[in-house]
């Protein structure tokens, strides 16, 4: 951005009405005007596109002959079946990914680090859920559909969960207390499927450790 200032001056109203006096100079006022105005820097424009097209990928291939960084992008996009059934198509999502703004590769890592566990534990308990469900010969009611069925996924379970509240309560200056909201059937069906307690919403787990006040 580039700023200009220019001095100008500028006829101010007669104090007194009428007209002037032969040989009067009328009042004037110097004021300085400011112009801005914006000029492309390319170095800047190369520097932005360069730091938008960055598209960090979590890859064991580091070190392995003949997987370039074009490979591993081809490859990545080639996964579309892996993806839908391991909740990777989650992970791309714009609510889950893209807020994130981290500048060094080691936050890179330690990012891909957190988000591959957090799929695991994705995948364990939608294993745990079908199975449980599966060994009871039952099924569990679609959130959308609204039809039983027994391939629900994990991202379709926690619909069941949604909008789930609990209230903090003090009655005449006494202890808080959390008082939950309900629960649909489905919800607990699917609790019950991975042997969790309704109560674990409203009731945060305190470590058994000697000596330590919460």
């Amino acid at each position: 951005m580039v700023l200009t200032a220019q001095a100008e001056t500028r006829l101010l109203p007669r104090p007194k009405r009428g007209r002037p006096p032969k040989g009067e100079e009328a009042p004037t006022q110097i004021v300085w005007v400011v112009s801005a105005g914006v000029e492309l820097d390319p170095d800047a424009v190369v520097h932005e596109r360069r730091h938008a097209s960055c598209f960090p990928l979590v890859t064991d291939h580091l070190d392995t002959p003949g997987w370039d960084d074009a490979r591993i992008l081809a490859e990545y996009r080639h996964q579309g079946i892996v993806e839908g059934t391991t909740g990777f198509r989650w992970l791309k999502g714009p609510a889950a990914v893209s807020p994130m703004f981290l500048k060094t590769p080691t936050r890179m890592r330690a990012l891909g680090l957190v988000m591959v566990l957090a799929l695991m534990v994705r995948n364990y308990w939608q294993f745990q859920m079908r199975k449980a469900a599966r060994d009871a010969g039952e099924k569990i009611m679609h959130p959308f559909t609204k039809r039983p069925v027994s391939n629900l996924t994990a991202e379709m379970a926690m619909e069941h969960f949604g909008g789930m509240q609990a209230l903090r309560l003090r009655i005449e200056g006494g202890p808080w207390r959390r008082v939950p909201g309900r629960l649909s059937e489905v919800a607990l069906l699917i609790l019950g499927y991975l042997g969790v307690s309704e109560t674990v919403f409203w009731t945060p787990a305190r470590p058994e450790m000697p000596g330590l006040r919460i």
